[in-house]
């Protein structure tokens, strides 16, 4: 966030941040809030959820389609993270 570590964490600024953009979707009215991809565990103590999409990839040539169901698990792999919930009996 371009802030020195000491300022950023004793004031808790990307947590804050995520507050406030909950704050202003729930004020207008939005039924969800769209927090991306990254830093998963703390946009889940907010109660945010992962939703997975599908996605379709076409390379070109085409001949190299083949090769892409193998491709992609060797560059690329989900990071483990644990889901919090701060909703208490859930």
């Amino acid at each position: 966030l371009g802030l020195e570590d000491e300022y950023k964490n004793t004031h808790h600024l990307y947590h804050n941040m995520l507050f406030d953009l909950l704050e202003d979707a729930l004020a207008e009215g939005f039924e969800w809030v769209d927090y991306g991809r990254t830093a998963l565990e703390i946009k889940s103590s907010l109660g945010a959820e992962p939703h997975y999409f599908g996605s379709w990839l076409q390379m070109r040539p085409r001949w190299i389609n083949r090769f892409v169901p193998r491709f992609v698990p060797a560059v690329f792999e989900p990071r483990e993270w644990r889901a919090r919930n701060p909703f208490r009996g859930e």
